[in-house]
């Protein structure tokens, strides 16, 4: 008789793994008594939670003129609430009662697609900066900011005679003037709660702008601010604007007193000019600045598109526009501004933040003409940094036998700023996992407090010979590497149908090559399909044992392959293996801040 002996090593499987249902996003509601919506008004940076409004600077005790916002109902909401809390990282910062709600239509049944709105005031408890985060139906929405101030300096009350458009109560801008020229005076007004000794009034650069200031551009053409003044007093100064250069010049206009209290407007104005800039709304007491969302340094933020205008009234050539700010602080990343620029007509371009270094980030968007004409844009944005790094006394290089575990302790250290706003880290695993091993982090994603060390650990599993890794769940999607086992990072959510080719070993055994069971397996199941449609033409005789051999073939593939007895793994490989741990940053949604970090690990696999 002859034997057949079939020995295999390798296992097919199939099976099929359902996930749980994807959980809805941010922000978007499951049901129609939650909903999601979405801040539309007063337009501020696109990032959650980024940037505040801001309010100009009050005396405790009083309060705003009121600022609207109007939500879009994106899906339908039943009796929704609006509140302030504290900032994540500011709580020193807020009281309950610094802001307040007023005409507030976003109650009661509000249908998808529809809008809402209400008026915030700012009324300072105490001195300082005061900041809220606004919540709607407990997500957060949007912050607000304003200082609490002992004195202020109030603008002009009344408009200039060529409407000069004025961004907001801390600044003021000057009627276009030519070089040398010098303009009607305008009276800015110091208001103080308490006795002011020491009052002194100056002039400076705006931070990050020096290329637009001259000690001479503003002049203090009389003034009754003299050193002193008293309770619930005031004093006024007059300022001409006499521009030395060509351009945008501006200035920061700065009372100060002896106890170092400071009150600061920002003024501006053009020369003669046929080139205009239209900015992007940004926060409403900044001075003509667009505030980019912080980024972190070596980052780059969502681009930003800056319009401009030919307003001389003729054709204008030889227009250009610089590709990156002095400071490489922000990036052009895209222009449909053509060297010649008809009367009336509008380009755009389009402007990253990307902070060379942490703190307030400055800088002008300056466009020339072959006439002479500056258009110029003020842009604004705070750099902030985090880093990664082993844990103080702990090792990054750890040693564990196949089938061990080892967790390296790790921590996220940010800066003053980064996390102020909710950003996040996201953890990724290395792309050299050592084989047959799976990656994992706790926790994930990371949330940061500003100033501080945040411990997270990464836990690195191996497989020995009768033991795989187990798979690992992920809090941070995407972020496994091509080793993970099935079922781990990797494991998509909803149904999926998996073939899994898995090496074994068995004692003793021959180990056939995969292609090779393949073919047998294919052999067999078309010997099976030829008897189903071509057995009426063979005779009974040979049809008996050709059925019983080709049974007798399957029986062995699946014997051999592993049809029964125990499965025995493969073990993670022994060696070093130095791996790169990523993090990206994330603000508050999760959303990309494209910006990362890394730092080292070493693994080293070693026999019994």
């Amino acid at each position: 008789m002859r034997r057949l002996l079939v020995v295999c090593g390798v296992t097919v499987l199939i099976y099929a793994a359902f996930a749980a249902a994807p959980r809805n996003p941010a922000g978007t509601a499951s049901a129609a008594s939650t909903g999601s919506f979405q801040v539309i008004a007063p337009d501020p940076p696109g990032c959650p939670m980024g940037p505040a409004v801001t309010f100009c600077n009050r005396f405790p005790g009083t309060t705003s003129d009121p600022l609207l916002f109007t939500v879009l109902i994106e899906t339908a909401v039943n009796n929704p609430t609006v509140t302030f809390a504290a900032v994540p990282g500011l709580a020193a910062n807020f009281a309950a009662n610094d802001f307040s709600i007023t005409n507030n239509t976003c109650t009661g049944s509000l249908p998808g697609g529809s809008t809402c709105a209400f008026d915030v005031l700012f009324s300072p408890t105490t001195t300082g900066l005061r900041e809220a985060a606004v919540t709607f139906n407990g997500k957060q929405l949007i912050n607000v900011a304003g200082t609490g101030a002992t004195f202020v300096l109030v603008r002009p009350t009344s408009a200039p005679n060529c409407s000069q458009p004025n961004p907001s109560d801390n600044a003021f801008m000057y009627c276009q003037e030519a070089v040398g020229a010098t303009s009607a005076t305008q009276t800015f007004t110091v208001m103080t709660s308490s006795a002011v000794t020491g009052l002194n009034i100056t002039f400076a650069a705006v931070p990050g702008l020096s290329s637009e200031f001259n000690a001479v551009d503003f002049t203090i053409e009389s003034t009754t601010c003299t050193g002193t003044l008293a309770a619930n007093g005031s004093c006024t100064v007059d300022v001409a604007f006499t521009p030395t250069t060509a351009g945008l010049r501006s200035t920061v206009l700065t009372a100060t007193d002896s106890a170092s209290d400071t009150a600061t407007i920002y003024l501006a104005g053009h020369t003669n000019t046929g080139l205009l800039f239209t900015l992007p709304i940004s926060a409403t007491c900044s001075f003509g600045n667009f505030e980019f969302c912080n980024e972190p340094v070596g980052g780059n933020s969502a681009a930003t598109t800056f319009t401009l205008t030919n307003i001389s009234g003729a054709q204008l050539s030889g227009v250009t526009a610089p590709m990156t700010s002095a400071a490489k602080d922000f990036t052009v990343t895209g222009t449909n501004c053509v060297s010649v620029l008809a009367a009336s007509a509008t380009c755009t371009i389009s402007v990253e933040f990307t902070p060379q270094a942490a703190g307030l980030r400055q800088d002008t968007l300056t466009v020339t003409d072959a006439q002479g004409d500056i258009g110029a844009a003020n842009l604004a944005g705070t750099g902030d940094n985090f880093s990664l790094q082993i844990v103080p006394g702990q090792t990054p290089e750890l040693t564990v036998i196949p089938g061990g575990t080892a967790t390296f302790m790790a921590q996220a250290s940010a800066d003053s700023v980064f996390g102020q706003n909710g950003e996040k880290i996201a953890l990724v695993c290395p792309k050299n996992l050592p084989k047959f091993a799976t990656c994992a982090f706790n926790p994930c994603p990371v949330s940061v407090t500003p100033g501080t060390a945040t411990p997270f650990s990464v836990v690195i599993v191996t497989a020995s010979a009768k033991t795989p890794a187990p798979p690992v769940a992920s809090a941070c999607p995407g972020t496994s590497s091509a080793n993970a086992a099935p079922g781990g990072f990797d494991a998509p959510r909803g149904p999926r149908l998996v073939f899994q080719v898995a090496p074994q070993t068995a004692p003793r055994a021959l180990r056939f090559p995969a292609p090779f069971v393949f073919y047998l397996v294919l052999l067999a199941t078309l010997a099976a399909m030829a008897i189903v449609l071509f057995g009426a033409r063979v005779s009974s005789r040979r049809r008996v044992p050709l059925v019983f051999g080709i049974a007798g073939l399957a029986a062995a593939i699946l014997l051999g392959c592993g049809g029964h007895g125990n499965a025995i793994s493969t073990a993670t490989p022994t060696g070093v293996t130095t791996m790169t741990i990523l993090a990206n940053a994330t603000d508050s949604s999760g959303n990309p801040i494209n910006a990362s970090r890394a730092f080292q690990i070493t693994l080293d696999v070693v026999a019994k």
